[in-house]
This record gives C-alpha cells, sequence and structure tokens, in this order.
C-alpha cells in the first residue's frame, strides 16, 4: 500500500528515534532499560518533500518551482529561503522545507544529559540557547549536531516550508 501527502504543512517536525528499550539478557546478565542510539543521523538544511506527494499536490509545487525558477533567472542573488509574506499575498509552496531550528541531547544516558536549542537566524547565522547563555554559531556547526557520540546529537528538526508569491507564468 502506498499513500501520498495531498496537502503540506506550514511547519515540519521530524523526530529522530534516539532512545529505545533495552531488553535484558538473563545470559550475560545485562539489565533491561532505557537507552540512548548513538549512531549518528544526517540531516539537511533543506528537504524536498515533492516524490512523497500525489499528483494534484505535485501540480501545485511545479507551480511554485516554475515560479522560483523565473525569479532566478531574473535574480540570481535571489534565495526563496529571504521570501517575507505579504498580508493578502498569495503563496505557492515549492515542496520544499528549510530548517530552522534544532534540538540536541547531550550525555549518553536517557535518564541524565544536556538539552540545547539552535535557532536559525539569517543566512549562515544561528543562535545555539544553552540554558542562560546565546552564543552565535555557523551553519557548519549544526549540520554536525548528527551525533555519533557524547557530542550532541539532533533529537527534532524543524523546518519552515519555502514558498513564493503567486504570478502568472507563460509556458
Amino acid at each position: 500500500k502506498s499513500q501520498f501527502i495531498n496537502r503540506l504543512p506550514p511547519y515540519l517536525t521530524v523526530q529522530f528515534m534516539r532512545f529505545f528499550w533495552k531488553q535484558a539478557n538473563e545470559l550475560t546478565g545485562a539489565k533491561g532499560g532505557k537507552s540512548k542510539i548513538l549512531k549518528g543521523v544526517l540531516f539537511s538544511k533543506v528537504i524536498d518533500l515533492y516524490d512523497l506527494c500525489s499528483e494534484e499536490t505535485k501540480e501545485v509545487l511545479n507551480l511554485g518551482r516554475k515560479i522560483e525558477s523565473k525569479m532566478l533567472k531574473e535574480d540570481k542573488n535571489f534565495k526563496v529561503e529571504n521570501i517575507k509574506k505579504i498580508e493578502g499575498q498569495e503563496m505557492i509552496p515549492t515542496g520544499r522545507y528549510q530548517l530552522i531550528a534544532v534540538l540536541t541531547h547531550k550525555g549518553r544516558s536517557s535518564e541524565s544529559g544536556h538539552y540545547i536549542g539552535w535557532v536559525h537566524k539569517k543566512d549562515e547565522k544561528w543562535l545555539k540557547y544553552d540554558d542562560d547563555e546565546v552564543s552565535m554559531v555557523g551553519t557548519q556547526e549544526i549540520l554536525e549536531l548528527k551525533g555519533g557520540g557524547d557530542w550532541h546529537m539532533a533529537y527534532i528538526c524543524f523546518f519552515k516550508m519555502l514558498e513564493v508569491p503567486f504570478m502568472e507564468i507563460e509556458d
């Protein structure tokens, strides 16, 4: 059975499975309990849901992508992520989403550790919210939050839909 997306949400939340319940092993004497999955998981600044959408939804996304291409031809510095929605303006989705925030967990145990929030500010600048301390970091540091050991591991990623303003396009 296959299912496709008929309507895209304005924001998308992706939660990574980072903890699991480990069964006790009587032979080895290992105790059961919650465990942290330390394997690294790569994620991207932009994700594209086009292939997961229904044919009807793809028609709308195709229009959004054509508008985006036209805007890029007219202005080489154009970036869809910099578009600000104006009140009353019809926006068309492109099917792509931009990473806007990450929640990470640092530590080996599901019972302890430290959670930190990372929020996109502008361009390649991000804010790191570590309790009452806020600092500026770059995009490369965000993409290194994939995990794989004792460093911060992305637990939840938040994405915002990328849209363009509606305009007539000639075929």
